[in-house]
């Protein structure tokens, strides 16, 4: 392809392929130059060359680099410009949501919902890329601009027809996932986050509204929670808007009183059993529900597809039954608010009483911790503060930080595993103990290693 055909202005240069990588440059690539927090991109240009690169865009002044080379003000968006151009191929129907928390169940209900409805469907986000017969992890929520491109058109060459992808806040901050065709686009919810990226909540909020001003086409349609605080502020985009929620208008949450639900969707009420466990995860459905209808499907096919919809995994994942009846529950909550919320979904469920075990990840934001640790304490009865990921922080530290917030319910519970096997050892019938913050992962990061550890592993274990 010309490079002139991926980015205007440049000359006619023929390129075989594109890379953020020098390692990965082949004969007759075109190389992104990224200049990172560490490490200049000039640095990497000589491995590029070669390896085969014939051109270079950076953003710095360079001359001389041995093949032409051409500076560009914002890299990230050319780079997200070009991939999209290159890897043209893509799914015809492509859907998008971002928001604190709720990304991957939207996601994997919206897939569950395609596939209902006749297409070949798949999953871009916390899990990996997720589809009947092609998945893998990238180890981020939403990868690279030239890798989120490569993978929709590897997934429509595997006769993929639709897309449901988490946009996170690095990523649209960082323009990696841009320059596609959203049908639609959803916004759950925003509370305290990745406050070690962005500067503040402002800022925060603004990475998350590029998906609606910047991303989302004008025709698109925006899926917006009516219930958030910050809806005001996610409906002003300029896109047409649908509400959701207990306060939405296009689809209203009338109620739900354990797996019986009411809801109205364009003014027509429907009444269901749902398989899903907690207000927010009907919450999460209503918004998946819109996007696929925004997509321009039939409102009441669509609606009756609600009642067969399953979690994700790690998502409320029942995990066991002790030999009294007490149940035991994965969740992925990793925030104050998740925590909060998958509590309170699972509150119900409890006819005696709700622990909760939980921990808080080493070298990331330390001002959630006693938030953490608080909604735990106001909320679950009982409370043990364990190990998530400690990184190359000190795991006691950790816990003990999370510890003031929960000062009169919390236990040190030690290392992971001791702490599972210990809460489950103490469950008594009628109790539910719920384990927050891993979900899906199989792996816990002490210093700079991965160790093999998946809480449903251990449930299981403890139970034999």
């Amino acid at each position: 392809m010309k490079l002139s055909n991926l980015l205007e202005g440049l000359p006619d240069i023929e390129v075989s392929d594109i890379c953020l990588d020098s390692r990965k440059a082949a004969p007759g690539a075109l190389f992104f130059a990224v200049t990172g927090a560490v490490r200049k991109g000039s640095e990497f240009i000589p491995d590029a060359v070669k390896n085969g690169a014939v051109v270079v865009i950076g953003d710095e002044d360079l001359h001389d680099v041995g093949v032409p080379y051409f500076k560009v003000n914002d890299i990230r968006k050319t780079i997200s410009q070009a991939a999209g151009r290159f890897f043209h191929n893509k799914p015809k129907y492509i859907v998008a949501v971002t928001g604190t928390n709720g990304k991957t169940s939207i996601a994997s209900f919206c897939a569950q919902m395609f596939k209902k409805l006749g297409l070949k469907s798949a999953t871009i986000g916390t899990l990996g890329v997720v589809s009947d017969d092609y998945s893998f992890d990238f180890g981020v929520t939403t990868p690279d601009a030239i890798e989120f491109h490569k993978t929709l058109q590897k997934l429509a060459e595997n006769g993929v027809e639709a897309v449901a992808y988490e946009a996170s806040s690095h990523g649209l901050d960082q323009h990696r996932a841009e320059d596609v065709d959203l049908k639609a686009a959803g916004f759950t919810n925003l509370t305290q986050d990745h406050l070690d990226y962005h500067k503040n909540m402002e800022d925060y909020l603004l990475a998350k509204k590029k998906l609606f001003t910047e991303v989302l086409p004008q025709n698109g349609i925006a899926i917006i929670n009516a219930d958030s605080d910050a809806y005001e502020k996610f409906a002003d985009s300029g896109r047409k808007t649908w509400s959701y929620g207990k306060n939405g208008k296009e689809l209203k949450l009338i109620s739900a009183e354990g797996r019986n639900i009411a809801i109205e969707v364009f003014g027509k009420p429907f009444k269901y059993e749902t398989m899903l466990v907690g207000d927010f995860q009907i919450m999460n459905s209503l918004c998946a529900m819109g996007m696929i209808i925004a997509c321009g499907f039939d409102k009441e096919k669509v609606t009756e597809i609600m009642p067969s919809l399953t979690p994700p995994p790690g998502r409320l994942d029942f995990a066991g039954k002790m030999s009294n009846g007490a149940e035991i529950y994965v969740d992925y909550a990793h925030t104050p608010d998740a925590l909060e919320k998958a509590i309170k979904a699972l509150r119900p469920y409890a006819k005696n009483n709700l622990a909760v075990l939980f921990g808080c990840g080493g070298d990331r934001d330390k001002t959630k911790r006693p938030k953490m640790g608080k909604a735990a304490e106001d909320f679950a009865d009982i409370v043990y503060v364990t190990d998530d990921n400690p990184r190359t922080e000190d795991a006691q530290t950790i816990r003990r930080e999370v510890l003031a917030g929960c000062p009169n319910k919390g236990i040190d519970a030690g290392d992971r595993k001791t702490a599972v096997k210990t809460a489950m050892s103490k469950l008594k019938s009628g109790d539910i103990l719920l384990l927050a913050g891993k979900g899906h992962e199989d792996y816990q990061i002490i210093g700079t290693t991965k160790y093999h550890l998946d809480d449903k592993e251990e449930v299981r274990k403890n139970l034999r």
